[in-house]
């Protein structure tokens, strides 16, 4: 907290301090909207700095916030570079885990014609980049995500197919 006083400037401050608040802010009785306030502010001075995102987007979320979940999910998934795919998209699902599901339906569904096409996105990362028991694992909670919040029959089916393969 003292570093972010004395570097004001510096957005990897912040995503610490958002850290320490999403892991430990709790335990000493601080909102999780400290969380939200630190990656914002670390958003707006670097918004290249994808660790920023992970705990707002998620915190967003679970406090109902569906148009900052979304506006900073948007963000993040434009960042996503080739070599970099499957860390990031395992990241995001497993952050979308902890969502109550009305929760994240909302924040997929936010994505409008879009949320199949993120959805299955992060499926496909997953699965293409990472076969092992910790990615599968991932991509089957991608699956069943989607399959709560698929806008599209034939999407719902397919997630359920993945979703059988992997069992």
């Amino acid at each position: 907290l003292e570093f972010t006083r004395r570097y004001t400037n510096d957005p990897e401050g912040y995503v610490w301090v958002a850290e320490w608040y999403y892991h430990a802010g709790a335990t000493y009785g601080e909102p999780m909207t400290r969380v939200l306030e630190n990656g914002r502010r670390a958003v707006a001075l670097d918004s290249t700095l994808w660790t920023a995102y992970h705990h707002p987007i998620e915190v967003a979320a679970r406090l109902g916030d569906s148009a900052t979940a979304h506006a900073l999910l948007t963000r993040y998934l434009r960042l996503v570079e080739p070599g970099d795919r499957v860390a990031r998209a395992q990241e995001l699902a497993f952050r979308l885990r902890f969502i109550p599901p009305d929760s994240a339906r909302r924040l997929v569904q936010s994505f409008g014609d879009e949320s199949d096409r993120v959805l299955t996105r992060l499926l496909a990362e997953v699965l293409r980049f990472d076969p092992s028991v910790h990615g599968l694992a991932i991509a089957e909670e991608v699956a069943r995500l989607q399959i709560r919040v698929a806008r599209s029959p034939e999407v719902a089916r397919g997630a359920r197919a993945v979703l059988a393969e992997l069992q």
